[in-house]
């Protein structure tokens, strides 16, 4: 047994690949973990982009004012 530490927040997912080598954790932090079940050791961070953060959506029909702003 293992604990892996790098995330900022809460995780939400966790994925191991087919040959049992990575383990990959996604969290709240915006971030994906790529780990080495073999060593244990952390091999990267993946940082998301979100390009749509904050933007105002405008002569949108069929959406309320609300559903209208991406929150960040």
């Amino acid at each position: 047994m293992a604990v892996f530490q790098a995330h900022q927040n809460s995780v939400w997912s966790l994925v191991q690949n087919p040959n049992h080598e990575v383990l990959l954790s996604g969290s709240q932090d915006e971030t994906i973990q790529a780990w080495s079940l073999e060593t244990g050791t952390h091999l990267k961070t993946l940082r998301c982009p979100r390009p749509y953060e904050n933007m105002m959506i405008t002569n949108a029909t069929g959406l309320t004012e609300a559903q209208k702003v991406i929150p960040n």
